[in-house]
Order: structure tokens, then sequence, then C-alpha cells
């Protein structure tokens, strides 16, 4: 059976000559016309967000109006009661929306709700002079408006991402921000002073309270999307704790301004810190973005170095020495994770120096703050070269301290020799991390150092350098330690030409101190104790003779038997 050509075969190739595909006509994107954008625009509908900041605008003019009837007490009453029956109507629109699946409407009005929902509280700050009972029945009758409008939401709207976790943050929101008015209002009738119960309770409101309702988002529920429509999206918890947290500041702040305490630049650095650190903890519920995690690391660290966190010593301890446990224990949790140990390292060394600061000028040796900043950078670099083992680096790290020691302790000694006795030191301890057969000229390296030490010794305590002795010894006493304790660990010495530079470097300062006391002692003397040291070689070379020179042994006398 013969089967049908194929478009390759020769008989259709007239076909394939003459063949024209159909024309498929190009989707052109719409026009977009005046009309095109305003539609776009109506489907954003910025009628309800117009609308909001209307209201906004509407209750300060009422609440500046100086001729509005009944004055102050009216004032709130109407701003409070409109503000209440416009969020009664947001919630029953939305509600009305959702059961029609108009659902981005819906959630537009939900915001919008959440955005307000905080609002009466600010307005109640504009009846700082009302008496308390008035503060009272509006503080209770607002929160529980806001329960009711709530408790709508969870029962009729289904759909509607609202877990309990949220909702127990939110109450708890609302309980504090019922509290702050009463609680300042009680202050104002004690507030007779620039200081005191009154003040102390606004640093406290800022420096304690806000942080701590800005930890609450770590009390979330981890975030979970029920379905695909927009009320069930996952980021929609946090969106509303977000605009919750926006109204509880700038509540606090209100209450600030209204009742006369001075806001303070240190009053925002422990929200900003807990804001790094919730950040860090939670970024990871909506974003994977690869290293994210290690760039916001150190958002902690740098709130610490703003100006505000500067002007207090005892907020300036706290926010540093929590970062340090907080990195520590990063650290100890992920071994590999050297940015936390590197800022762990970052802030014991701010720590310093923020000590430093406070006390400069009852520190020795004139240590200020900027020779510290270089001393550490020296450290952090000698670190990693420490970790490298590569001679190379060694001589590097000792230029390095050679440096920082001849700045840092410039006006201590006169002259660099302790700059250079650092430098060297420091070299001829980074040797013993060095492997002599992975590096060729190491060994050659290691001798050089150590003559060059001692050659410097000797000139420096022969001049009579300050403090030479004492810097000879103390180096040359460290190193001996060291290479003593290696023995002792690994079982044999080190290179053998760094504790014998020690121990040579070790009686340099006390022969020239022996040779100085000699020039002026008499002759006799000498020649008297000369005899006892011959004395003491002949005693010597007799009980060693034997070793050194084995035909001059002593022969045992035989002893022969008579029978």
């Amino acid at each position: 059976m013969e089967l049908p050509p194929t478009p390759d075969s020769p008989e259709n190739e007239n076909f394939r000559l003459h063949y024209v595909p159909p024309f498929i006509p190009e989707q052109l994107p719409p026009e977009q016309t005046f009309m095109y954008w305003v539609k776009k625009l109506l489907v954003c509908n910025p009628f309800y967000l117009v609308s909001a900041a209307t209201l906004l605008y509407g209750f300060y003019l009422v609440a500046s109006d100086a001729n509005f009837p009944g004055k102050e007490f009216a004032q709130l009453v109407f701003n409070l009661g409109s503000l209440q029956f416009y969020e009664v109507l947001l919630i029953a629109t939305a509600l009305l929306l959702a059961r029609r699946h108009i659902y981005y409407d819906s959630n537009l009005l939900i915001f919008l709700e959440n955005l307000l929902i905080l609002v009466p509280f600010i307005l109640l700050s504009q009846a700082a002079l009302l008496n308390q009972n008035t503060v009272w029945v509006v503080c209770l009758v607002t929160g529980a408006m806001v329960l009711v409008r709530f408790g709508a939401l969870k029962r009729f709207h289904k759909e509607l991402n609202l877990p309990r976790g949220l909702l127990a943050v939110g109450l708890v929101l609302l309980l504090v921000n019922v509290a702050l008015p009463l609680i300042f209002r009680q202050f104002q009738e004690h507030k007779i002073s620039i200081d005191g119960a009154p003040y102390e309770m606004n640093r406290f409101s800022w420096l304690f309270i806000l942080p701590a309702i800005i930890a609450l988002a770590n009390c979330l529920p981890r975030p979970a999307q029920l379905g695909n429509q927009l009320p069930q999206r996952r980021w929609l918890p946090t969106g509303l704790f977000t605009l919750w947290l926006a109204g509880s500041a700038v509540h606090l702040y209100c209450l600030s301004y209204v009742y006369n305490y001075v806001w303070e630049k240190p009053f925002i650095i422990p929200a900003l810190w807990m804001l790094a650190w919730t950040i860090f903890n939670r970024h990871g519920d909506f974003l994977r973005i690869r290293n994210l995690s290690h760039a916001l690391l150190a958002l902690p660290f740098i709130v610490t170095l703003l100006p505000g966190a500067r002007m207090g010593v005892f907020l300036f301890l706290i926010v540093t020495g929590l970062n340090i446990l907080l990195y520590a224990f990063l650290f100890r949790k992920q071994r590999t994770n050297k940015l936390a140990f590197h800022l762990m390292l970052l802030s014991l060394a701010e720590l310093g120096l923020g000590f430093v600061k406070q006390f400069e000028s009852h520190l020795p040796l004139e240590l200020t703050a900027g020779k510290c900043v270089l001393a550490f950078i020296a450290a952090y670099a000698c670190f990693w070269i420490i970790v490298s083992r590569h001679p190379k680096f060694g001589i590097a790290g000792a230029i390095i301290v050679g440096i920082t020691t001849g700045v840092a302790f410039s006006d201590y000694f006169e002259s660099p020799n302790f700059a250079i006795q650092s430098a060297l030191f420091f070299l001829m301890l980074h040797s013993l991390l060095w492997k002599d057969e992975a590096h060729p000229g190491a060994r050659g390296g290691r001798i050089f150092a150590c003559t060059v030490w001692i050659l410097h010794s000797l000139l420096v305590v022969s001049i009579n350098s300050p403090h030479a002795g004492v810097i000879v010894s103390t180096g040359a006493a460290t190193i001996l330690a060291i290479c003593t304790l290696l023995k002792l660990i690994h079982g044999q010495w080190p290179p053998l030409v760094l504790p014998i530079s020690a121990a040579i470097a070790l009686l340099i300062h006390p022969s020239i101190f022996v040779i100085t006391k000699a020039q002026s002692t008499p002759i006799g003397l000498w020649v008297v104790a000369g005899s006892f040291v011959l004395f003491a070689i002949g005693t010597l070379l007799a009980l060693t003779k034997s070793k050194w020179n084995p035909s001059s042994s002593p022969v045992a006398p035989s002893t022969h038997r008579t029978h």
C-alpha cells in the first residue's frame, strides 16, 4: 500500500513553494484615550478616599471654629457623633458590597474603617480641659462601638481573613488607646512643675509602651491565604495591624502635644529599634528575596547610630546591650550566620565607645573616642589576619598594629620604639600559626623577625628608652609562656627560634643592669668571684668527663677469690 506524500516529499514541492499562511491580525492594545483613563480612575473608586479626607478636614474646621455654638463640648459631641455614624455606615456598606461579591470596594471600606478606628481617641485629645467624667464616658462608648463594628465584620463577612489572633492583638491595642487619655487626663491635674510623674508617664509611653505595641506584630498568627478572593489574601491581617499601629503612634503624639509635653529625639529610637527587629523577624512571611534577611539584620545596628540614640546614655546602653544579646543568640542558633557574629562585635565596640565618650575627660593617656575607633578597626583587621594564617597577612597585621599603637600612645611614649616592639611582637605571635611547608620563606621570615626584635630590644634597653625594660621583658615573658603552654598541650615545642629569642630578650635588661653595676665594683672582688667560677667549671668537667671523653673512664678494680 502506497503512503500519501508528506509535505517534505518532492511531490509536494510545488505546494510548498506556492503556500501562503493565513493572515492573523495582530492584537493591538486598546487606544488609551481620555475615557480610558477616566474608567481606570473610576475602577479604583476614589470617591471613598476623598469622602474620608473631606470628613477629617471638616472635623478640623469644626474644632478650630471659635464661633461654633456650644463651644468646646458641642464641637467634641458633633465630631465624635459624625465619626461614629460614618464608621457604622462604612461597615454596613462594606457588608452589603461583600454580599454582592464586590470585594475590591468592600475591602477599601474596611481599610478606611481601620484607618479611622483610633480617630475618636485623637479627637478626644482636644477635650483636655473637660471634666474627667466626660473623658470616661467618651472612651468607654467609643471602645464599645469598636467592638460592635468588628463583631459585625467577623460574624457577617465570612470570607474576610480576620483570624482570632489578630482580634486579640487588636483588643490589646484598643485597651491601650482607651487607657492613655484617662491616664494623661488624671496626670494633668497634678502637673505643677516641669518634671515629675506626668512627664515620666509621657517618657514611659514613648520609650516602653509604643515599642511594646510594635512588638505585638510578632504575636500575629503566621499569614495564611484562605482562598483566591481579595478578602482572603494572606497580607490582610498585617495590613490592618499596620493601620492600627500608625493610629496609636499618632494618638500618642497628639496627647503629648495637647498636654504640652516636650517631645525629644530619643523618644523615637526604641520604637525604630523594635520595628527593625520586627521587620527582620516577620519579613519571611511575605517576601522570599535572596540575602534580604542579611540586609535587614543590620537595621537594628543602624538604629543605634542615629543621632537621637546618643542623647541618652541609659537609652543607648539598653538598646546596644539588647542588640549584643540578640546577635549572640542568632549566632549561637545559626553558626553559619557570620553576619550576626560581626554585628555582635560591632555592637560591643559601639558599647565600649559609648562608655569612652561618656567618661572621656576622666580616662588616662588622653584616650579619646577617635583613638578607640582606630584601635577597634585595627583589632577587627587583625582578627581576619589571624584567621588567615598567611605570613604576608601577618606582615600587614604587624604594620597595622605598629601604626595604631604609635598613634594611640604618641603622648605617652616619646619615641616610636613602643610601636616597633608591638609590631614585632604581633608578627612573632602570628608566626606560631604559619605552616612552613606550605609557604616558602616562612621559616626565614620568622628568623629575620626574631633577629630584628633582639637587636631592637638591645638598642632600646641600652639607650634607656622610657619603659624599655618593662616593654621588652613583658613581651619576652609572654612569648616564652605561650611557647611553653604549646609544648605542654601538643607535646612538642613550636619553632625553637621563638623560645630561644624570648629567653635572650628576657635576659637583656638584667644583663645590662648587672654590667652597669659591675663597672663600679672593685677588681679584687671580681678576681675572687672568678676563682669560684673556675672551681665550679672544673668540678663540672670532672663529673662529665666520662661523657665527652670515654677513654678517661676509670676502670673498676677486679676481685679474685682465693681457694
